[in-house]
């Protein structure tokens, strides 16, 4: 993680057009769903396209994980309704990386298990 961080820092004092280090904080949008409609929230306003975190995806995610310090789970719909969310904590946990998950909290008392990643 440290090498990769101090790649990054001479990768960008440098001005390198393409980047080899991975970035150290990741924020990762696993869905597109949610379960509310809050007036103030960019979901109420405009047309979102569905999307969900693919296996695929999620594959080439946790590949850079060993990399990664912090990761957010948030994004433009509610992490919690990912079926992609446990496995993701899960190996987040296992590199070490601080983990963040912005949500709505109207569902937490159903992924409290998900939530812990220590299994």
């Amino acid at each position: 993680k440290r090498t990769n961080a101090l790649l990054g820092d001479l990768e960008a004092l440098a001005g390198a057009s393409r980047m080899h280090s991975v970035p150290v904080h990741v924020e990762v949008d696993p869905t597109s769903q949610c379960n509310l409609r809050c007036p103030m929230c960019h979901q109420s306003k405009l047309a979102m396209g569905r999307f969900r975190l693919g296996a695929a995806d999620l594959d080439v995610l946790i590949d850079r994980l060993p990399y990664v310090d912090s990761l957010m789970i948030a994004g433009l719909g509610e992490p919690l309704l990912s079926p992609q969310l446990e496995p993701l904590l899960v190996q987040a946990a296992r590199f070490g990386c601080r983990t963040h998950v912005f949500t709505n909290g109207q569902l937490i008392h159903r992924r409290l298990g998900a939530l812990d990643a220590r299994g």
